[in-house]
């Protein structure tokens, strides 16, 4: 072996051989480096978690505030009347729907709108709206849920009748008041409410004598529209009636001799749904419906315009009533008697009610060439017709 081999340098033997403690050197820098990550990391990480409560803190304190609504506790300490602080509708009971308003009624309001479904939220709204002033919009949100309305509760259309019969009385026009407290006796359950309607002196109608605001042959019973389940009505596609002038009446062109209420209701319906579906119409297009039993349906509401008589302009301030059948000669015939006293006490509660003359009671076939109510109809409403301008005539002006 030659001498100094070995002090070459390693390359200049071919050698590829590290320089020492190179190893160690390098596992310090890794170290340095993974500090310097897990920090940076950790900068990462607080800075993450400071955006992510900024975005939720708002959200965590709305929950907790509702939480606290929902328990009852207070999220500020202004006087709010009994159950106004919710995150349920109120129930539709009298004492929760008359409760008094409180300071602030308009707070209670934005919060019930939530509810725009709900018996109970819709006729607190109604009471709450009638103690601010708003009588016109009270009244459209109470008919909004006795005409339009799913429920199929008796307390829920009594409490509406008895809401809307203050807003009447308000506006000077009693009759209707009276009117409204008498349905609303007829139909309600509740004990609070019956007591209420008795005290302010529903039902002292009863047995008043026949002059001609009050014709003796009385005033029809009339079923809501919940008590055939009515579909909803369509009120963008109908337009308001303005002062009713006149009444036409038609029958409904299909054999309906059955006097069951479950025969009744199916009719009604398919009329119902005929109209809307293939007519394209807003609702039913009867204002009132008399089944063959002599039982007076509410059809389409009666500050809607209806669609019945052929044409807008017939239409117009026009009340439709239909009887169920088809009263021609080859199929059913005449209407049975209590169909047509049925009628008559009908026609004779509207024209007291809206000041009509007999003269504004027509037939469908005295408007358009139709055969329309057929023969034994006709007939029938020519001779109520001269009867009730007979009583009209025999009521001196002062009365």
């Amino acid at each position: 072996m030659a001498p100094g081999r070995y002090l070459l340098a390693p390359a200049a033997r071919g050698l590829t051989t590290r320089p020492r403690f190179r190893g160690r050197a390098n596992r310090m820098a890794a170290n340095r480096a993974a500090v310097t990550g897990a920090a940076a990391s950790r900068e990462r990480a607080r800075a993450i978690r400071a955006r992510v409560r900024a975005v939720l803190a708002p959200i965590f304190g709305a929950c907790l505030l509702a939480s606290c609504v929902a328990v009852g506790v207070p999220a500020d300490r202004g006087a709010t009347p009994p159950g106004a602080r919710t995150s349920v509708a109120p129930s539709p009971a009298l004492d929760v729907v008359t409760a008094p308003a409180g300071e602030r009624p308009q707070r209670e309001l934005d919060r019930l709108a939530a509810f725009p479904d709900q018996p109970g939220a819709v006729l607190r709204r109604a009471w709450l709206l009638q103690e601010t002033g708003a009588w016109g919009e009270a009244r459209t949100l109470v008919n909004g849920l006795l005409f339009d309305g799913e429920s199929d509760s008796p307390d829920v259309e009594a409490l509406a009748r008895y809401v809307r019969a203050r807003g009447y009385e308000h506006e000077g026009d009693n009759e209707r008041a009276a009117r409204d407290r008498d349905d609303a006796l007829a139909l309600v359950r509740s004990p609070a409410l019956r007591a209420r309607l008795v005290a302010e002196g529903a039902g002292g109608r009863t047995g008043a004598p026949p002059t001609r605001d009050r014709m003796a042959v009385g005033t029809p019973t009339v079923l809501p529209r919940s008590a055939w389940k009515a579909a909803q009505a369509r009120v963008g596609n109908m337009n308001r009636m303005g002062r009713i002038q006149r009444v036409t009446v038609h029958h409904s062109a299909t054999v309906v001799r059955s006097t069951s209420t479950a025969t009744s209701i199916a009719a009604i319906r398919g009329i119902q749904r005929h109209h809307q579906q293939q007519n394209g119409w807003g609702d039913i297009g009867y204002h009132y419906l008399i089944d063959p039993a002599g039982r007076v349906w509410t059809g389409r509401g009666i500050e809607w315009q209806g669609a019945h008589a052929g044409d807008p302009s017939r239409n117009r301030a026009n009340v439709g009533i239909c009887l169920l059948g088809s009263f021609v000669p080859d199929e059913q015939g005449a209407p049975p008697p209590a169909q047509l006293a049925a009628l008559e006490a009908l026609l004779v509660s509207l024209c007291v009610e809206h000041r009509l003359e007999p003269s504004g009671i027509l037939t469908h076939k005295e408007l358009k060439d139709t055969a329309c109510p057929g023969p034994y109809v006709q007939a029938a409403v020519e001779a109520m017709r001269s009867r009730l301008n007979g009583q009209f005539l025999a009521q001196s002006p002062e009365e």
